[in-house]
Formats: structure tokens, C-alpha cells, sequence
């Protein structure tokens, strides 16, 4: 059983700076719902626009993109808690 590695989120300063210095990049939007409402990179690519409510400002965490033996694969969250309505901020 492997290891797991304790997960250091990013100090404010720090999702600022990523921020700012992604805003160019052409997967800014995924940079920005990742620092903004704490979405993992999996979730953040597992995401469809049928996962987008902007009418209600939400969106929910349904499945999540994960690489799995050398293969990409869509796979459901690892735990209930993972599936999740999340709100939007104003600025996403």
C-alpha cells in the first residue's frame, strides 16, 4: 500500500500570485475554480457543462478524469463527500 502525501493548500498570497501569473493562460478558468473553490485537478477536468447551473450559481462534482493503469478514465468521486454541490463565486 502506497504512501499518501499530506496535501498543503495554497495561502491566499499564493492563489493570488497563481492566479496573476496564469491569467493568460489558456486554462485560466480551470486555475482560477481550482484556487477559488477548492476543486481538485481531477474534478476540475471530469467537469461537463451539464455539471454548470449559472442560473443558480453552482455547480456540482459529479466524476472526476483520472489516469488509471497509463489510461484516462472518467471515474466517480472516491468518496460521497467528494460528489458535491459547490457554490460559484461571483467572479467565476
Amino acid at each position: 500500500m502506497g504512501t499518501q502525501r499530506e496535501i498543503e493548500p495554497l495561502t491566499a498570497k499564493e492563489g493570488r500570485q497563481l492566479l496573476a501569473a496564469a491569467r493568460d493562460n489558456r486554462l485560466w478558468t480551470a486555475y482560477e475554480l481550482a484556487v477559488r473553490i477548492g476543486l481538485r485537478r481531477g474534478e476540475v477536468l471530469g467537469l461537463r457543462w451539464s455539471d454548470v447551473d449559472l442560473h443558480e450559481g453552482v455547480l456540482t462534482v459529479r466524476q472526476a478524469l483520472q489516469r488509471v493503469g497509463g489510461e484516462l478514465l472518467i471515474v466517480a468521486p472516491n468518496t460521497q463527500r467528494s460528489a458535491r454541490r459547490v457554490a460559484l463565486p461571483a467572479s467565476a
